[in-house]
């Protein structure tokens, strides 16, 4: 099984109960500092499946204009998650909210997920959520890797495709 995604049509597909989870958070971050925390799932050949996630801890540092993982707990759950499924879910990406505007990333979004991508050596999806919705992007594992936003396309019964 192959775990790089390299073309912009890999899908990914994440459960309804992650997408429930960002959807409340759409309401919960309007004028507050940012938030976020890391995506757990598995690669199915050229597609990723997002499962689970982590929210901000203790020790984790929130602004109005960045969100910045320091707690410990991010790299547990990820760590927990390897083993108890024998290697197959694993740190897939990252997601954090932005207080006001649009569902559009940052510049410094567009660095630091190029950077977790390439550090990582595997693609990685992101989740943005703002107070006029939530949106999927992906970054491809390649030298050259842009950031690849991701449309809705069904919403089945386990959970919601992106492609």
């Amino acid at each position: 099984m192959s775990s790089t995604i390299n073309k912009p049509n890999s899908y990914v597909l994440l459960r309804h109960d992650v997408c429930d989870f960002f959807e409340r958070q759409t309401v919960r971050c309007c004028g507050t500092p940012e938030v976020g925390g890391i995506l757990i799932g598995s690669y199915r050949g050229p597609h990723m499946e997002v499962i689970r996630w982590t929210e901000p801890g203790p020790t984790d540092v929130s602004s109005f204009t960045s969100f910045t993982k320091h707690d410990r707990h991010h790299q547990a759950a990820a760590s927990a998650a390897w083993r108890k499924s024998s290697g197959t879910e694993t740190y897939i990406g990252e997601w954090h909210t932005h207080p006001f505007g649009d569902v559009i990333p940052s510049r410094l979004d567009h660095q630091t997920w190029k950077k977790i991508t390439r550090q990582n050596g595997m693609c990685c999806s992101f989740v943005l959520v703002s107070p006029a919705g939530w949106g999927v992007f992906l970054v491809p594992s390649s030298v050259r890797s842009e950031l690849l936003p991701l449309s809705k396309l069904e919403n089945g019964e386990t959970g919601i495709v992106f492609g």
